[in-house]
C-alpha cells in the first residue's frame, strides 16, 4: 500500500529528520529511491534518498519533488522540491531505503491483517487487535447510537479525571463529559454526514485531544472510532493511520450485517434486544466484558411504569438519575415508554434486604410509579422474554391490593392464563370433568379440585399436599378418594400425560 508523507516521517523518527519543506503530509508515496544526476526522470510518487556529497551538494535539471538528504543541504534552486527531509546524522543511503521499504513492506502486511479480519468476519475485538498494532493511542469503536461496541490499545497513564474514564461507564459516554457546546459541535459534525477528522480538546479534560470520525455507508451512520492521545500527542501520521483503520472499518460494517440491522432499528443495543433483534452473542459479549459481565452471568429485568389510570408518559414521571444512582451498575434503557433497568444478580436473587428497602423508599416518593421483577435468568440474550415478565408483574401492581413492586413469580399463573385467552378459550384445554365440577358453583366440589391440584402438584405426595393446604392428612385422602369417584379418575398410577391434563385443568378453572 501507499504511504503518506505523514507515516514515512514517523517512521524515520530514530534518525531525527529536520522538515526544511512539506507541502502536505497526506502526500502518498510509494516508494523509495536512490538520486543520482543521471536520472532523466524523476517519479513525483516516489521519495528520493539523495547524498549530496556524491552529487556535488548540487541537483541536476530533473531535481525530484520528494527527497530526503543525507548531509548537508544542497546549493542551487529547490523551487519545484515540494518535500525537503533532512537527515543530520550521516547515515548511509542504502539503510534509508532499506528502512522506507521495510515500513512499506510491514503497513502492507498490517493492511492486509485488517483486510482479512474483515474477510474472514472476525469478532471486532480481534479487528481492533489488529487495528491497534500501528498506533500509539487506544481506540474505541461505537455503534450508530454511539454507545460503546469495543475498545483496543493499552494505556501508560492515569485515566482518573480523562474521557478514558468515562469509557468504562455504561451508556452514552458524552452526556457524561463532554459539555453542551462541545456536545453540539459533534452533533453538527454527525448532521453534515462529515467523514472527516473531528478533534476536540474537551473542557473537562483539557490535557488531551480526542479524535473521531463517523462512518456513514449509504447515507446512514453505522457508528464512528474515536482515540485519545492518553499515551503520546498525535502526530500527522498517527491521524493518517487512524483514517486507514476507519476507512476499513467502514468494510467492516458493510460485511457484518448485524451493524446494517443496527443502523437500520435506530435503537441502542439494549433497546434491540428488548425489541427481539437477533445480534451475534460475540457483539454482546464484547459490550458486557467491559463492564466485567459476561453472557452467562445472572440477571434480572426491573421494569417501571406508571400506575394504570395515569395517561402521563413515564419518562416524564421518574428521575432516571435517582435509579442509576441507586442501582450504579446496571443498564437503563427508556423502552416502550417503560423505564427498564438491567441488573446483575451477584448472588443469583432478585434485589432484597437493603437494596429492595431502597428501592420501595424511592416508589413511595414516586407514589404513582410501580415496578415488575422479572425472574433471575443467566443468559443476556434472552431480555426480551424477561423483559415481558417484569412488564406484566409491573401491570399487576395495583396498591393497596398488591405492592408497588410485584414479582413475576407470583403471577405466572395469570400471565399464562392470559396469553392462552387471546388465541382461544383456555376451557378447550381442560379436562372435562374437572371443568364440568368447577362449574357446577358448589364450593365444596370445588374444594376437591383445589386438594387434586396441590396432590399432583407436590409429586402425589399425601402429607405434602396435606401440609401445603393445612389440612389433616386423613381428610386430604377422603377428599382425594371423593373427587377419584365423581370424575371417574385414577389418580393413583396416572401416565405423565394425564398428571399434565389434570394439573393445567385445576390451574386454568381456579383462574377462572
Amino acid at each position: 500500500m501507499n504511504l503518506t508523507l505523514g507515516i514515512i516521517i514517523d517512521g524515520f523518527l530514530k534518525y531525527k529528520p529536520v522538515i526544511h519543506k512539506i507541502y502536505d503530509t497526506k502526500i502518498q508515496i510509494r516508494g523509495f529511491q536512490y538520486y543520482s544526476t543521471e536520472i532523466t526522470q524523476t517519479d513525483p510518487e516516489y521519495l528520493y534518498v539523495v547524498n549530496t556529497v556524491k552529487i556535488g551538494k548540487a541537483f541536476g535539471q530533473n531535481c525530484p519533488k520528494h527527497i530526503v538528504i543525507l548531509d548537508d543541504m544542497p546549493k542551487g534552486s529547490l523551487e519545484k522540491t515540494d518535500t525537503i527531509i533532512q537527515i543530520p546524522k550521516s547515515v548511509p543511503v542504502e539503510e534509508i531505503i532499506q528502512t522506507g521499504n521495510m515500513l512499506l513492506a510491514s503497513y502492507d502486511v498490517w493492511y492486509n491483517s485488517l483486510l482479512m479480519a474483515v474477510i474472514s468476519h472476525k469478532p471486532i475485538d480481534a479487528f481492533l487487535g489488529v487495528a491497534i498494532q500501528k498506533l500509539v493511542n487506544p481506540i474505541l469503536v461505537m455503534n450508530n447510537n454511539l454507545s460503546i461496541i469495543s475498545t483496543a490499545g493499552s494505556i501508560s497513564c492515569p485515566t482518573k479525571g480523562t474521557i478514558w474514564e468515562k469509557v468504562n461507564v455504561p451508556g452514552f459516554v458524552l452526556d457524561y463529559f463532554y459539555t453542551p457546546e462541545e456536545i453540539r459541535k459533534i452533533s453538527l459534525h454527525i448532521a453534515q454526514k462529515s467523514e472527516q477528522i473531528i478533534s476536540l480538546r474537551p473542557v473537562n479534560d483539557p490535557a488531551h485531544f480526542t479524535l473521531g470520525i463517523n462512518i456513514w455507508i449509504d447515507g446512514k451512520l453505522y457508528g464512528a472510532i474515536g482515540t485519545v492521545d492518553m499515551n503520546e500527542p498525535f502526530t500527522d501520521g498517527q491521524k493518517e493511520t487512524f483514517v486507514i483503520i476507519a476507512k476499513v472499518l467502514k468494510l467492516y460494517f458493510q460485511n457484518h450485517s448485524i451493524y446494517m440491522q443496527i443502523a437500520e432499528d435506530k435503537a441502542n443495543w439494549i433497546d434491540s434486544l428488548l425489541g427481539g433483534v437477533e445480534i451475534p452473542s460475540n457483539i454482546i459479549s464484547s459490550y458486557l466484558s467491559r463492564f466485567q459481565w459476561k453472557l452467562d452471568d445472572h440477571f434480572c429485568i426491573v421494569t417501571f411504569t406508571a400506575s394504570a389510570g395515569l395517561k402521563i408518559p413515564i419518562i416524564s414521571l421518574l428521575d432516571i438519575k435517582q435509579i442509576i444512582d441507586l442501582f450504579p451498575d446496571t443498564f437503563v434503557s427508556v423502552y416502550e415508554e417503560y423505564v427498564v433497568m438491567v441488573i446483575r444478580c451477584l448472588d443469583k436473587k432478585q434485589p432484597y434486604g437493603k437494596k429492595k428497602q431502597q428501592l420501595e423508599q424511592f416508589l413511595k416518593k414516586n407514589i404513582m410509579l410501580r415496578c415488575g421483577v422479572s425472574m433471575v435468568f443467566n443468559n443476556f440474550l434472552h431480555l426480551r422474554y424477561y423483559f415481558t415478565q417484569s412488564k406484566f408483574a409491573a401491570s399487576q401492581c395495583k396498591p393497596p391490593e398488591n405492592p408497588a413492586i410485584c414479582l413475576y413469580e407470583d403471577y405466572q399463573a395469570d400471565h399464562v392464563l392470559q396469553t392462552l385467552s387471546m388465541g382461544t378459550d383456555p376451557r378447550c384445554f381442560c379436562h372435562p370433568g374437572i371443568l364440568s365440577l368447577w362449574e357446577s358453583g358448589n364450593e365444596s366440589q370445588r374444594d376437591l379440585i383445589h386438594c387434586l391440584y396441590h396432590y399432583f402438584l407436590n409429586g402425589r405426595n399425601i402429607s405434602a399436599a396435606a401440609n401445603a393446604i393445612h389440612v389433616h392428612r386423613n381428610t386430604l385422602i377422603y377428599r382425594l378418594a371423593k373427587a377419584e369417584e365423581i370424575l371417574n379418575i385414577d389418580i393413583k398410577q396416572p401416565s405423565q400425560t394425564q398428571v399434565f391434563l389434570f394439573i393445567i385443568s385445576c390451574l386454568i378453572v381456579r383462574h377462572l
